[in-house]
């Protein structure tokens, strides 16, 4: 109930519920009941959320020290921790808000524990009678066994922790959720969990763990500039902060062979520029001063070569998908189906790409220092995009590239004027609502600067 209804709604069922959910967490202690415990915790967690701080807090005390001595219990196995436990802390962290920090070392210390636990991989050689795909798991250690084959009658014995690799894949997600919740309130845990965050982000053996970790890379940036702006953490943290994060996400987007994971590390080098973006003080004209922390020139002009060499992939994926789609005519729909939700991931990795290099030039419009970068690499690279006889999700993101430009570029921008003027104005005629939208809003930057 709690997850589905508004806090409005639910408050007034709060004195009728949680009565029988602490029963349930202080008597439901055998091992045939934890199943059941789990489900309580998980529970008070989402009851917390719903109902806020003000409702919350007279039974928050007495329920958080139950989860603590839960967690204590569960001290060697963490699989309660892990899966109910912190998950709970999560949600009544974001109902306490700054309240939750006395909390945060008994919380903090099997989070950050389980993201850096090291996952446990080796391949040897299979014996004569092992069976291919022969699966085996050890439910003491977590360590599963797999038996491949990989040609040439070469069969191993492939084994992997896939314990810990939840663990990582879960202490991500719940490092997401308390940045989400308390933000700087985080305070000293903010860069070691920044930190095993980024370290994450290139886990060369989940790519689960990879995209959890790039979504939670962003809300912890942004948490660290939120203690920052408020003096609960240090300034001088955000230069390092921000270097290695950008690096890491970089890295990540060269040699990602996973497209989901692709598409979460550009949303996250995307949200980071855009949190630079918003850091700056808003102006009584809706946009920012210069902001608290960017890239410098130097390294937004690195950043942007690279963003363009994953465009170019990107495109070239594309292509070749709608190729092999022309090529096979006769495709069953589920395969169509396949085929389009590939497509999606790849344009939505392109338009975030897009909208990284934009936040660059938006960074850097009070000296428009990324404009001679825009005319000698971006243009020549997105303009061809711009025709109407090309892909409809090119022209978008190229048409939203320029408008950047003519939003953020200042003077140097009025020369891109007369050609994306007719452009824009032909694709008010397009029967793609978002190509026309991009184009309106072009149109009206264009009237700006005039």
């Amino acid at each position: 109930c709690a997850a589905q209804v508004s806090d409005e709604a639910f408050a007034p069922y709060y004195a009728s519920f949680m009565p029988g959910i602490k029963n349930i967490l202080r008597q439901a202690l055998g091992p045939d009941l934890v199943k059941l415990r789990g489900k309580a915790m998980e529970c008070v967690g989402l009851i917390g959320d719903a109902v806020g701080v003000q409702t919350f807090s007279q039974d928050a005390l007495e329920i958080m020290q139950e989860l603590l001595g839960a967690m204590k219990a569960d001290q060697e196995a963490q699989d309660i921790t892990f899966e109910y436990i912190l998950p709970a802390c999560a949600r009544i962290s974001k109902a306490l808000g700054p309240a939750f920090e006395p909390y945060l070392e008994l919380v903090m210390t099997p989070l950050l524990h389980g993201a850096n636990r090291t996952i446990e991989c080796t391949i040897v050689d299979a014996l004569d009678d092992d069976v291919e795909g022969e699966v085996q798991v050890d439910e003491d250690t977590g360590l599963e066994t797999a038996v491949v084959t990989l040609g040439a009658g070469v069969k191993k014995r492939v084994s992997l922790n896939t314990h810990a690799v939840q663990q990582k894949n879960q202490a991500a997600r719940m490092f997401y959720e308390f940045a989400l919740g308390l933000k700087g309130h985080l305070k000293q845990y903010l860069v070691p969990c920044l930190e095993v965050t980024v370290s994450m982000i290139t886990d060369k053996h989940s790519a689960d763990v990879r995209s959890s970790a790039s979504l939670a890379l962003a809300k912890l940036f942004d948490a660290c500039l939120h203690g920052v702006k408020n003096g609960l953490v240090e300034a001088s943290v955000l230069p390092q902060v921000m270097s290695l994060s950008l690096n890491k996400l970089l890295e990540n987007l060269k040699g990602e062979i996973n497209a989901t994971a692709r598409v979460c590390a550009a949303e996250c080098l995307n949200d980071i520029l855009q949190a630079c973006y918003n850091s700056g003080e808003e102006l009584e004209n809706g946009y920012r001063s210069v902001p608290v922390i960017r890239p410098d020139v130097a390294n937004s002009s690195t950043i942007v070569e690279q963003l363009l060499a994953r465009c170019t992939e990107s495109v070239k994926r594309l292509n070749e998908a709608e190729e092999r789609m022309h090529r096979n005519e006769g495709l069953e729909a589920e395969d169509k189906g396949a085929f389009a939700e590939e497509n999606e991931e790849e344009e939505e990795l392109l338009t975030q790409l897009g909208n990284s290099i934009g936040q660059l030039i938006k960074l850097h419009s009070d000296t428009g220092a990324m404009m001679p970068m825009f005319d000698t690499l971006i243009a020549p690279t997105f303009g061809p995009y711009m025709q109407p006889t090309v892909n409809e999700h090119f022209q978008i993101v190229a048409c939203c590239m320029v408008d950047d430009a003519l939003e953020f570029g200042g003077a140097a921008a009025a020369k891109y004027v007369p050609q994306a003027l007719a452009t824009f104005t032909g694709n008010l005629a397009s029967d793609n609502l978002v190509l026309r939208q991009c184009s309106g809003y072009g149109i009206a930057q264009i009237t700006k600067l005039h």
